[in-house]
């Protein structure tokens, strides 16, 4: 389920209580409500609830994230967590992108490389494809004789 950025500003709103909720409300009142937006609120929100040594830390968490022995699903996740705490880092799809392929494992990146993808959904999704690709057990060689290669002559 997708929903807008107004949408999601309407329901985190709702879902804010006590401190929380007090903070949001004084800082609607003092906010024109043009600049009252979903990338405001998250600004505001991590400057608040979120001091600039956890943002740093999620940072160089980025940075160094690398897939090892997670599979990509579980790698996209700790990536989509992370790049929310460093927006700056990952401005664009490219930069997105690269930032994931380089910590994407070397067997799959090989792949990745050449075809490359500058949609972060679609690079996702091949690394996907990819991994279970190379997961298949291999298969053998079937001559054109109908014997399998690894039977050998006889």
């Amino acid at each position: 389920m997708s929903c807008s950025d107004e949408e999601k500003l309407g329901y985190t709103g709702s879902l804010l209580d006590g401190e929380t909720r007090r903070w949001w409300n004084t800082v609607k009142r003092g906010t024109i409500a043009d600049r009252r937006t979903w990338d405001y609120f998250l600004k505001v929100f991590r400057r608040k609830f979120m001091g600039e040594q956890y943002m740093e830390a999620c940072k160089r968490e980025l940075l160094d994230l690398v897939q090892g022995s997670l599979f990509v699903a579980d790698y996209e996740t700790e990536f989509v967590r992370l790049i929310q705490y460093a927006p700056k880092m990952v401005l664009t799809e490219m930069y997105r992108c690269e930032t994931f392929r380089f910590g994407i494992n070397r067997e799959i990146r090989v792949y990745l490389v050449a075809q490359n993808t500058k949609l972060f959904d679609e690079l996702v999704e091949k690394a996907k494809v990819v991994e279970e690709t190379l997961a298949e057990p291999t298969r053998s060689v079937v001559a054109e004789t109908g014997k399998r290669a690894s039977e050998g002559a006889s």
